[in-house]
């Protein structure tokens, strides 16, 4: 996808934020891949909660990440393997009854609506700053995140 990482980074990563090991990740796992390998080992709420930010943090600490156009691709590497898991645990919601599968979809709605417009607000802090979009970005990231992990908890304590 946007950046590849060596998963010997990530392991230091997730072990020096107390985030589950990632033992089934393969060396060159995209940041989905590494992603999905802490999600997938973390077997409680505060688990998953410490892989928020494993990979953007990694990724922070690379040359030329401190630029702006380098946040922005490191939180925006992140963003799109926690809306991948959430893309999965809405799929998985579809076998649902069909008024709960409506329900979930006007509720996807509607958060998605209410994501733009916190991540609008948050950039507006920094209107007609290069660090706009970095922080629209990472609002972006980190919402997406809390609510990929809602519904993943929720499926594994149903």
């Amino acid at each position: 996808m946007r950046a590849l990482f060596v998963v010997a980074m990530v392991l230091l990563a997730a072990c020096a934020t107390g985030a589950p090991q990632l033992a089934s990740a393969q060396p060159g796992a995209s940041t989905a891949t590494a992603l999905e390998a802490c999600v997938t080992a973390a077997t409680a709420l505060a688990a998953l909660e410490q892989c928020k930010g494993v990979t953007a943090d990694l990724c922070l600490e690379q040359d030329g990440a401190e630029s702006t156009a380098g946040m922005i691709a490191c939180f925006g590497a992140e963003g799109d393997a926690w809306e991948a898991l959430l893309d999965g645990a809405y799929a998985r919601r579809a076998t649902d009854d069909p008024e709960r599968r409506a329900l979930l979809g006007q509720a996807r709605s509607s958060w998605e609506a209410w994501r733009q417009a916190q991540c609008a607000y948050d950039a507006s802090e920094y209107s007609g700053g290069s660090f706009a979009r970095a922080a629209a970005v990472n609002c972006w990231r980190v919402i997406t995140a809390d609510q990929a992990i809602a519904l993943i908890w929720a499926e594994r304590t149903e």
